[in-house]
């Protein structure tokens, strides 16, 4: 009888050339082994999906130290199993390999006859920036990383967010969000055009407007709309929250952080008044001068990612897609249209959106494709398709590295 081990359909195998890492999506399993010459060898052959993730394993072999005891982790991890079997069994597994559609889908995308529909059902999400209003030097770098007002005294008016709806096709957008500067002066005439679309709406402003709350006050549709607040000084805050807490308004709270001090004060806040719903948004000083705030508390560590719960599809979608940018798309008030602000417009409003989507689809530097395959260092590291995809905290920072695994001696 001869033994074989066999990794399980559900199971992911990397390696580079000193470690390896094993990932079984079922069970949540990670394992991450040093790579010996013999190691390599049985992953060499497991990657080759001519044996279907299945390897003989020699007898010579399991003396090996190394080798006997990968192998016992793979069956207690539950990311495979031996079996022994004669010559006439066939024995095999499925490795997990991205569907050839993704390719055949991108080679259509160039196609200009392709249906609209077809690329239509890739917007989910617009972001309205009205303007209006300067902030101070430290904001401006803000809405790079967030979503947050943008530092201009340009204006976006209620007939050029219509018109953007109106031209064109929205069947599938499932958020439209506003972002305000300072008071809108037709605030009522905007939310009331766009509650007749019958998508969820958000509405987000600095949490020094106390007068802003007074005038929402009266608004007859406030129960179709979200507020997203943001925290501004604990006086302001305290007006609010009393005018808010006892009606039926879906609104949340946006502490943005730049240092663990200010981390304490929030939860402070928080649990003194009792805040249910709120959101801890660290940003990045125009300096970076906090980087290692964002190392203790926001960067990825190995232990982050071997605690990860991903299905097969949330790797294949790694692999891909930048699913933190996918089906977005933000108006500025210069009317010019971004897949994101890091970048640079696609277009303006009074292009066709199909078309600018199209482009952003098919363009080697697209935002929403920007993978960890694509960026340095993060392309050469083992556990890519593990992470998170790029965030804008990379973007805004030009840094991809934003976790402690490049720190550490294995890289």
């Amino acid at each position: 009888m001869d033994k074989y081990l066999i990794l399980y359909s559900d199971t992911f195998l990397w390696y580079d050339e000193t470690y390896g890492v094993l990932y079984n999506c079922k069970y949540a399993s990670f394992l991450k082994f040093d790579l010996t010459s013999l190691l390599l060898k049985y992953c060499i052959q497991l990657n080759c999906f001519d044996n279907m993730y299945t390897v003989k394993i020699d007898p010579e072999d399991e003396k090996d130290t190394d080798f006997s005891n990968w192998l016992n982790q793979i069956t207690t991890y539950q990311i495979g199993e031996i079996k022994e079997t004669n010559n006439n069994e066939k024995i095999f597994s499925f490795p997990p390999i991205l569907n050839l559609q993704n390719e055949i889908e991108e080679r259509r995308m160039n196609d200009e006859n392709y249906r609209s529909t077809n690329i239509a059902n890739n917007f989910h999400e617009v972001t309205f920036f009205l303007g209006g209003e300067k902030l101070t030097d430290e904001e401006e770098a803000y809405s790079k990383q967030i979503l947050y007002p943008i530092s201009t005294t340009l204006s976006l008016s209620v007939d050029d967010i219509c018109s953007f709806l109106d031209n064109n096709n929205i069947e599938y957008l499932r958020q439209i969000n506003i972002v305000c500067n300072k008071v809108y002066p037709e605030f009522e005439n905007l939310f009331n055009n766009l509650v007749q679309y019958g998508i969820p709406l958000t509405y987000y402003f600095l949490g020094n407007k106390v007068d802003f709350i007074e005038k929402l006050s009266g608004y007859s549709s406030l129960d179709k709309i979200s507020l997203g607040i943001y925290f501004y000084d604990i006086e302001s805050f305290k007006e609010i929250e009393a005018f808010l807490s006892d009606k039926k308004v879906d609104y949340q709270w946006l502490f943005l952080l730049h240092e663990e001090n200010e981390l304490d004060k929030v939860e402070e806040i928080i649990n003194l008044y009792h805040i249910t719903c709120y959101k801890l948004l660290p940003v990045l000083t125009n300096s970076l001068s906090n980087l290692s705030f964002f190392e203790n508390n926001v960067f990825t560590s190995l232990d982050d990612l071997s605690q990860l719960t991903l299905s097969k599809q949330n790797i294949f979608c790694n692999q891909t897609i930048n699913s933190n940018n996918w089906g977005q798309l933000f108006i500025t008030p210069d009317k010019c249209v971004y897949a994101n602000l890091n970048g640079t417009p696609i277009g303006t409003i009074n292009e066709n959106i199909l078309h600018l989507i199209r482009k952003e689809m098919t363009n080697d530097s697209s935002f929403w494709k920007c993978t960890r395959e694509k960026v340095s260092p993060c392309k050469k590291c083992i556990y890519r398709n593990l992470c998170p995809p790029p965030s804008n905290y990379e973007f805004f920072s030009r840094k991809f590295n934003l976790c402690t695994i490049f720190k550490s001696s294995e890289y």
